[in-house]
């Protein structure tokens, strides 16, 4: 069970009795090895990405999931889905030559800069896609959800989740505290 539930709106059967409030916006590429055939190609229609392997982390499996609908839309077949343990092996594996792969553009912003992927120009891309908080109703949340959910609407939060490196700056550093129990 959890407080505070972060991702793609919640439909359905799952959404009952939650309250879902847009939390941040952010754009879906497609990426690619710089040596793809597709790099540096402008207006790249989808219907020429079909005949790809696209490399996805597991969400890509899930029909509701953005990446879900996107491969569907596409009509990619399944044998062209390649699975991966996370986006950053996905990633890699594009780098690697060995197909293109859906992205995050301000998680992946640094493997572009560094030149270890490109963003392929595919036509309507950035995908503008919003990520949602969900929780339970005031009345129903345990403490710390409310404040948790006015820090989610912050620009401090914002700047952290655009953070594609996982650092935060020293002043906001604190070291993990451990405590063991002896009986």
């Amino acid at each position: 069970m959890a407080d505070v539930c972060l991702g793609p709106r919640l439909s359905g059967g799952l959404a009952a009795g939650l309250e879902t409030v847009p939390m941040m916006r952010y754009g879906l590429v497609v990426v690619a090895s710089p040596g793809h055939r597709l790099a540096g190609a402008a207006a790249i229609p989808w219907h020429q990405l079909t005949g790809e392997d696209w490399l996805v982390d597991a969400s890509g499996t899930d029909p509701s999931s953005e990446v879900g609908m996107l491969l569907a839309r596409l009509h990619v077949p399944e044998a062209r889905v390649r699975v991966f343990g996370s986006l950053t092996a996905a990633w890699a594996a594009a780098q690697e030559g060995e197909g293109v792969a859906p992205a995050i553009g301000h998680l992946v912003a640094r493997d572009l800069e560094r030149g270890l992927l490109t963003r392929l120009d595919v036509v309507s891309t950035p995908v503008q896609l919003l990520w949602y908080a969900a929780a339970l109703p005031e009345r129903r949340r345990a403490p710390g959800v409310t404040p948790l959910l006015r820090f989610l609407a912050t620009p401090e939060a914002m700047q952290a989740m655009y953070r594609s490196d996982g650092s935060v700056p020293a002043s906001r550093f604190r070291p993990p505290v451990y405590v063991t129990l002896w009986s």
